[in-house]
């Protein structure tokens, strides 16, 4: 009897007690895939901006670069990760360059051989191992492509990672840390071990995380530093990277350790008020609250956010309880402002869909025939008309025309944010293109007495290849801003060859300039400059925004250079070769 009764207590205390170790082993494993996911995504977002704005500058040609300097010292001071950046052609020779301390890679003279040149020459994004410089700074060498065939390389800080790491604790003992794929440490919340160059290759967790699909493992080991963990690893998207979270096995198994505790003191005093003791108090202090929280798990996995799991108790069990109840929170915010913003941009796009179905059709439709009727009236098609008649019937005719071409800039606008505006290439001849912005342009400049000067370089091929109705947009739009904001002198166009690759459109002015602080935000739509008198003149701010955006459709760039009361010049460059067909673009942003 003695011994059936040990052999029963034995098989409740040890599936008890097996019970409890995988419920808690579940817990934790969920909360450790939280936060490797969590952090996982957080060191990707972070490695992406960089690569971000690398990009950005990969987009600037050479010629931009050389003649705004500050461009490069301006992502420095953007991006505090950023320790130094520089921009290569394809020789790998630097010609733009800036650094927060001693640059490092500027002075390399071996950059065409450079691990990171070929690789981005290749056309594939380079992140390197982890470095440390002469003043001991820890930092990684990323390299990504440029759109010219270049390179643009940067140097990043490795203690940025390092706080993000280190601010993703769990429990008491937990912590996460990032290697490469040779197994180097790269961020972990002490900084000697990375200073080091601790690699923990050979231990056995970094071969199982390699060796699985995304690196997506956990399990129970010793780690480098000789304490048994449980861990977590994921890799770390976009980059060659693995991000490992760790906690103790005896806080993830407290509570088993203590069930073990109480039934072996249970199975001391023996006897069945002992036993009904002892089960009744694993059931409200871990089986019930264990049960509350896998259902509480289960319910905010399949999507049930507003659910709340209520636990009383403050221990493990209570504290995993809260975390869970934490991420659900966060959860639901974040669906929540996406839903919002998802439902604002279907509310936007609706409401300019209709704007514009209306201005198309109420709008353009009638104003049109406003303008053929006052044609007809100014020629005598409805009898002769009075000197003062003929003069308002004109006003009509101008006025109409203006807003006709105000809602096709409105039109314009929209299609090319839509990504809907094609482009259609054709042989033109550069002179006639000129001639005809100089015959509808002079006679509104010789109103305000002002000179409009028109030049052609010889040395400009007499045939071009491009959408010259297009072209004419962009001509004529900066040289009516030219005549609209320069009160006398001149306004000169020039069309001329830039090199092999390019050729270029000047619109300069002799009037009265542009503040600096607005030719930050000139191209922008729906933007004008405060000051200048632009209510007056008339327009809504599309002008310009619509031929940056043509501009960049076409391939090319527009520079500013202005000073007040000194003019402005605006430089169009475009490239001499374009394709033969009509090309779907995407929108400019």
């Amino acid at each position: 009897m003695g011994i059936g009764v040990t052999v029963a207590v034995f098989l409740i205390v040890y599936s008890v007690t097996f019970f409890i170790y995988r419920a808690e082993r579940q817990s934790w494993q969920s909360r450790q895939s939280e936060s490797v996911h969590s952090a996982a995504i957080t060191v990707d977002m972070f490695m992406q901006q960089m690569q971000d704005y690398m990009t950005l500058i990969g987009l600037l040609n050479r010629y931009y670069l050389a003649g705004r300097p500050d461009v490069l010292e301006g992502v420095l001071a953007e991006s505090p990760a950023m320790l130094e950046v520089i921009r290569l052609d394809e020789e790998g020779q630097v010609f733009a360059a800036a650094h927060r301390d001693s640059p490092v890679m500027a002075n390399l003279f071996t950059i065409p051989q450079s691990n990171w040149f070929i690789q981005a020459m290749s056309g594939q994004t380079y992140i390197g191992e982890l470095q440390v410089s002469a003043q001991n700074e820890p930092y990684v060498i990323v390299a990504v492509p440029a759109s010219d065939g270049g390179v643009v390389a940067a140097r990043l800080r490795a203690n940025v990672v390092w706080e993000i790491v280190a601010d993703i604790p769990f429990g008491e003992t937990g912590l996460a840390y990032i290697t490469d794929h040779n197994g180097q440490i790269v961020a972990y919340p002490d900084i000697d071990v990375v200073l080091a160059r601790t690699n923990i290759a050979s231990q056995m967790e970094v071969q199982n995380a390699l060796a699985a699909p995304d690196h997506d493992w956990n399990g129970l080991y010793t780690n480098f530093s000789g304490e048994s963990v449980m861990g977590s690893t994921l890799a770390v998207p976009g980059t060659d990277w693995t991000i490992f979270t760790e906690v103790s096995q005896a806080e993830a198994f407290a509570v088993t350790m203590r069930a073990l505790l109480v039934l072996g003191g249970g199975m001391l005093l023996g006897g069945a008020v002992v036993l009904f003791i002892t089960n009744l108090v694993m059931q409200r202090a871990i089986f019930e609250p264990v049960e509350t929280l896998r259902d509480g798990a289960e319910r905010i996995g399949l999507g049930n956010l507003s659910h709340r799991i209520q636990i009383a108790q403050r221990d493990e069990i209570g504290q995993v309880a809260e975390a869970f109840n934490e991420m659900a929170v966060r959860l639901r915010d974040r669906e929540a402002a996406l839903a919002l913003a998802r439902d604002e941009a279907l509310q936007a796009s609706r409401f300019k869909s209709r704007l514009l179905a209306n201005v198309s059709h109420d709008l353009r439709t009638p104003l049109t025939a406003i303008i053929g009727y006052t044609d007809m009236l100014a020629v005598g098609v409805y009898g002769d008309l009075s000197e003062t008649q003929q003069s308002t019937v004109a006003r009509i005719v101008v006025n109409a025309k203006r807003l006709l071409t105000l809602i096709g800039s409105l039109l314009d606008q929209a299609q090319i944010e839509a990504g809907k505006l094609n482009l259609h290439y054709a042989p033109f001849a550069p002179a006639e293109l000129m001639e005809e912005i100089h015959t509808t342009l002079n006679l509104v400049a010789e109103a305000k007495d002002i000179a409009l000067i028109t030049q052609i370089d010889p040395d400009l091929p007499d045939q071009l290849t491009g959408d010259a109705q297009r072209l004419y947009q962009i001509v004529f739009n900066l040289v009516g801003n030219a005549i609209k904001f320069t009160p006398e002198g001149e306004v000169r166009v020039r069309f001329y060859p830039v090199d092999a690759s390019y050729w270029a459109i000047d619109v300069s002015d002799t009037g009265q300039g542009i503040p600096e602080d607005a030719q930050a935000y000139i191209f922008e739509a729906f933007r004008q400059v405060e000051g200048r008198g632009d209510e007056e003149r008339g327009g809504v701010g599309l002008g310009l925004s619509i031929v940056k955006q043509l501009t960049l459709l076409m391939g090319g760039e527009v520079y500013l250079a202005s000073h007040l009361g000194q003019g402005s010049t605006f430089t169009v460059l475009l490239p001499l070769e374009t394709p033969e067909s009509g090309l779907e673009l995407v929108p400019f942003c």
